[in-house]
């Protein structure tokens, strides 16, 4: 992404100017300024009534303390001293997040729409923005950071659950299913100032109340006091004198605001890195649930196991036994499929229609699912069913300078398209299977496990899925159903992590002869699926009339609208945020002492959506397991692309497939022979989780590392190389 520079005589340029840099910070400006409306009431009642009934008080929550922290904080951005923040003076100095979002925070605090931010303004925007997130994150039961319908609807203190469930259609603007932060804002906001007074008189109003009423240390409205005790009185709840504490007691001695949450400034110092590695998905946060499961053992136990202990544990074929889990391994999913379901069943009557379904996936989906021909979908006939999430179309910055494979950087414009929100799953690739099988498009025979180029250690029967002849990929192999994971990278040394038969990095999707039908083993419908092909990956999409993504839309939706870095839910990388090989070195044999995050390192492929989703809502784009895009692998495309401007929606597809006999990797991008992957996979480094980040792979190898997931538009390209 380009760095504009701002200067104070153009701050409305600079500020719209980072705003189109950044397409899903839909709280950016209008063209006329304005930010998008939101509903004056709902049901009758008024928008500001809402938020009361939500429990906002607004400045009249706010204490004396609170007060002079937001007046510090004014200050020391406000570098010239004028007594205002500039464009310039916020998206330089105010230290949050990313450019883009001060830039949309900015905006968002500028009420009066004249161009800067006065201390009144600031303050005011502060009161309304941390009022609005404590009362939505407090909903957050299972604290993944994101407040589901279920979730509002079971705490939100609305009584009219109609009314309640329209106030939640509200706050989600994007149709997520869930209340991201940067969406419910953009509405609370505008609620919180709607009929009132401007910041000047409200703020002003506000200190006097102050001055007159409450004293300095006076706490918050709402905010629990815990009575004083006397001198060498142990704490209430604590523990007896002399043991640890247990995780009821850390909740009930630190949560100072009482939400039930321990957040990053009630932790003490000494115990921040105990607690670190509890917080699972990687929020800042650490609840009850996860305290209760990763509380400190008792000596000589090991940690609680997490996740779903329902889950049936499958025995691995390997002579070295059964590999040690680690937490990571069972980390538990965050991805909500039936709350994203419940989105598009817009009448909730418990079943999804034809038309309710029309404008969010493909008919031949549908029409596979729906096996009663009831033109309806049921509960159980679509619980595994591929959802998407809308990207809209933008210009950014593709590429990097300073990786050799995926330079130039240039300047690309996507159009708007849909994304699958995980990974296809072993459930959905199933289902593919057997209809694909039913429709004469695939052949299975009894092949070898360590057929495609895969390095197995040993021969082990495997049934291979082939396109039929006549077929688009005739002859070609999709899948190999492999019992076992056959790993590339690593020897039979002995190391459980190191062994290619573990039970988690096996296909999960098994063929009956017998009955002609492919069933997935259960407990891993909704485990990425793997050992797949690239032809088997563009053979899923085509069925379907969707596409896989070209590596301009992977790498714009990986970014996440805001330039990120890496591929995770905040631009940054570690083994909180995504499942890849968070080693100290690129050894091949590395031993766990090697390990920088042996508690977050799983080392095996998580189910989808495991860790936090990124803010178009779309789950491990970095990490967990390879994706293969719709491009021919070429060096020297993105200076093609450089050469023409900023082109719109590029895709290369001119290719030669490899020979079948080709051994080895790739033999270069200048022969065009290979495919790109995009993402890195649990097996691989850091390095290759980056959003530029680009690998060729034979379109005919696939392994326990490697999958897909797709999208519902292919682009019609300016920048397109034909075969």
């Amino acid at each position: 992404m380009t760095t504009h520079s701002l200067t104070q005589n153009a701050a409305h340029v600079a500020l719209a100017t980072l705003l189109a840099c950044s397409p899903s910070l839909l709280i950016a400006q209008q063209r006329d300024g304005a930010p998008p409306h939101a509903p004056a009431e709902i049901n009758g009642v008024k928008g500001s009534s809402i938020l009361k009934l939500l429990g906002a008080k607004q400045e009249d929550g706010i204490d004396r303390k609170i007060l002079s922290h937001y007046v510090d904080h004014f200050d020391r951005v406000d570098t010239n001293g004028d007594g205002f923040h500039s464009a310039q003076e916020y998206v330089e100095n105010a230290g949050y997040k990313t450019r883009a979002s001060r830039a949309g925070i900015f905006g968002a605090a500028d009420s009066n729409r004249d161009g800067k931010v006065s201390k009144s303004e600031y303050i005011l925007n502060r009161i309304i923005t941390d009022e609005g997130k404590a009362l939505i994150s407090a909903m957050d039961d299972n604290g993944d950071g994101k407040t589901s319908e279920q979730e509002f609807l079971n705490n939100a203190p609305l009584t009219d659950k109609e009314l309640a469930r329209n106030v939640f259609d509200t706050l989600d603007r994007e149709n997520s299913g869930f209340l991201a932060t940067h969406q419910y804002l953009r509405v609370w906001g505008q609620w919180a100032r709607s009929g009132k007074a401007d910041a000047d008189t409200r703020i002003a109003r506000m200190e006097q109340r102050l001055e007159t009423g409450a004293s300095d240390t006076e706490p918050a409205p709402d905010r629990p006091t815990r009575p004083a005790r006397a001198s060498g009185e142990r704490p209430q709840g604590g523990p007896p004198q002399g043991q640890r504490p247990s995780p009821a007691n850390l909740l009930t001695r630190f949560d100072s605001d009482g939400d039930g949450k321990l957040r990053g400034d009630e932790i003490p110092e000494r115990m921040k890195a105990r607690l670190d590695h509890i917080d699972r998905n990687g929020d800042g946060i650490v609840t009850k649930d996860e305290l209760e499961r990763m509380g400190p053992p008792k000596s000589g136990q090991r940690p609680p196991r997490e996740g779903n202990d329902e889950r049936p544990t499958p025995t691995a074929p390997s002579k070295a036994g059964k590999p040690e889990k680690r937490p990571a391994e069972s980390r538990s999913q965050i991805f909500d499929r039936s709350a994203r379901l419940a989105k598009i069943d817009r009448n909730r009557d418990g079943r999804i229609s034809k038309d309710e379904y029309r404008t969010h996936g493909p008919a031949a989906l549908f029409a596979e699912l729906d096996a009663d021909h009831d033109g309806f979908l049921s509960t159980q006939e679509s619980r595994w069913m591929m959802t998407f999430e809308p990207i809209p179309g933008g210009t950014f910055e593709m590429g990097s300078d300073h990786e050799r494979s995926a330079g130039p950087a240039h300047q690309v414009e996507i159009s708007a398209f849909s994304m699958g929100t995980t990974e296809v799953t072993t459930a959905q690739y199933c289902q593919y299977l057997n209809a694909a099988l039913n429709a004469g498009e695939i052949t299975v025979k009894l092949g070898d496990a360590s057929g495609g180029g895969v390095r197995i250690f040993v021969s082990i029967p495997a049934y291979e899925v082939i396109g039929a002849p006549g077929s688009k990929f005739a002859g070609k192999t999709f899948t190999i159903l492999s019992p076992v994971a056959g790993l590339s990278h690593v020897k039979l040394d002995g190391h459980p992590i190191n062994i290619p038969e573990h039970p988690l990095n096996q296909s999960w999707i098994d063929y009956s002869p017998e009955t002609h039908k492919f069933s997935v083993r259960p407990g891993f419908e909704d485990w990425p699926a793997v050992n797949i092909r690239w032809y088997g990956a563009k053979a899923f999409a085509d069925h379907y009339g969707l596409d896989l993504p070209s590596e301009a839309q992977w790498e714009y939706a990986a970014k996440g609208g805001q330039n990120f870095r890496w591929a995770s839910s905040t631009g940054e990388i570690s083994g909180k945020l995504a499942n890849f090989k968070c080693f100290a070195s690129n050894t091949r044999h590395p031993s766990t002492d090697a390990v920088d995050e042996p508690e977050k390192w799983a080392g095996f492929r998580l189910p989808v959506g495991s860790y936090p989703a990124n803010p178009f809502g779309l789950y491990d784009l970095g990490g967990n397991v390879w994706e293969w895009t719709g491009d021919w692998y070429s060096d020297d495309f993105y200076q093609l692309c450089k050469d023409q401007g900023t082109v719109r929606d590029p895709i290369n597809r001119d290719g030669d497939e490899p020979p079948a006999d080709a051994k080895g990797g790739p033999s270069g991008g200048t022969t065009h022979d290979a495919r790109v992957v995009r993402g890195g996979s649990y097996q691989y480094h850091q390095a290759t989780l980056s959003t530029t980040y680009r690998m060729p792979l034979y379109p005919f190898r696939g392994n326990d590392h490697f999958g897909f997931r797709v999208v519902s538009m292919s682009p019609e390209s300016t920048t397109t190389r034909q075969p």
